[in-house]
Order: structure tokens, then sequence, then C-alpha cells
């Protein structure tokens, strides 16, 4: 039973990670220091899609759940099989690396585009 709740702890803790990646947009617009740490993490989040490597808290999670009882654990990664279903899409690890890689170079170019405005705002102030 241990192993149970351990992995519903991992599985709530990627949830929120996969809710920071997408919703961090709303804090970094209010606050510059956010956008650093936002832009790191979507760089990191791109780099394990991109490189086709499933998340560590998916490994880590798939592990628990094989102690607890192998029948539950997945070979598929978190967003596959957790958010697709919720959406009803049949989505694959490729429309997951095709979106995450949309995401992360949208924000980083918007990114990149407030930090301009906001030193060239403070040069002619």
């Amino acid at each position: 039973m241990l192993y149970k709740f351990l992995a519903d702890s991992v599985l709530i803790f990627h949830a929120l990670n996969v809710a920071y990646i997408v919703g961090g947009p709303i804090f970094a617009w209010r606050y510059r220091w956010f956008r650093v740490v936002h832009l790191i993490s979507l760089w990191w989040a791109f780099f394990v899609f991109a490189g086709g490597f499933y998340c560590p808290m998916t490994n880590f999670e798939n592990a628990l759940r094989f102690h607890y009882d192998p029948t539950t654990t997945y070979s598929t990664g978190f967003i596959v099989r957790y958010i697709g279903p919720m959406l009803w899409w049949d989505l694959t690890q490729k429309h997951v690396v095709w979106g995450m890689t949309a995401w992360t170079l949208f924000w980083t170019a918007v990114y990149i585009y407030w930090w301009v405005r906001e030193k060239a705002r403070s040069k002619a102030a």
C-alpha cells in the first residue's frame, strides 16, 4: 500500500509540473524573474521529449507502481497516458514532442520580445 501511495504522490507532483509548464506564462507576465525559471523548465522538458526519453518522474512512478502491482505500469509517457484520455484525444508521443516544441519556441520568442521591449523602454526613459 505504501508503494501505491508513493506512486500516486509522484503522479500528483507530475501533474502539477505539467500545469506549471503550461500555465507558467501567467506568472511570467507579472514577475520578470519567473521568465528565466520558466524558460529553463521549458527547455529541459523539450530536450527530454525531443531526445526520445521519458520524464524521470514517469520512470519513478512506474517503478513504484511495479512494486505495488506490475499490471498498473504503462509504456507511454505521462501526457499520453493521463492527459490524452481526459481530452478524448488519441495522443502519441510524437504529438507530445511536436506540441512541446511549438510551446517552447513560442514562449521563448515571447520572453525575448518582452525582454527587448523592456530594455528599449528603460533606455528611452
